[in-house]
C-alpha cells in the first residue's frame, strides 16, 4: 500500500495560499464571465478586483483546507483523521464573524 507523508505545517501554509488563489481566481472568472454574458449575480464595489473581494479570499484556503483533512481521513481510513477539520473550520468561523464577510 502506498506509504503517506506527513503533512507538516509547511505544506498546510503552501496548501492554503494555493486555495486561496485557486478560489479567488474562480470566483473573478465565473463573475466576469456572467458579466459578459448578460447580468452578474453579484458584485463587490469597494472591492479593486469587481468581481471577488479580498475579505473572502481567504474562506477559500479555508474550505481547501477542510477538503483536505477529509480527504486524509478517507484515504487513511482513520476517523482521528477528521479532527484535522476543526482548526480550519474554527479560523473561517472567526473570520466571518470579526469582519461580517456574511
Amino acid at each position: 500500500m502506498y506509504e503517506y507523508r506527513k503533512v507538516t505545517l509547511k505544506h498546510y501554509v503552501i496548501l492554503y495560499i494555493i486555495f486561496c488563489l485557486i478560489g479567488a481566481g474562480l470566483e473573478w472568472s465565473y463573475g466576469a464571465l456572467w458579466d459578459i454574458a448578460g447580468t452578474t449575480p453579484w458584485l463587490y464595489p469597494d472591492s479593486p478586483l469587481h468581481y471577488t473581494s479580498f475579505e473572502g479570499v481567504p474562506l477559500w484556503g479555508f474550505g481547501g483546507l477542510i477538503c483536505v483533512s477529509v480527504y486524509n481521513a478517507f484515504m487513511k481510513r482513520e476517523v482521528k483523521q477528521l479532527l484535522g477539520v476543526i482548526p480550519s473550520l474554527l479560523l473561517a468561523v472567526l473570520w466571518v464573524i470579526s469582519y461580517g464577510v456574511i
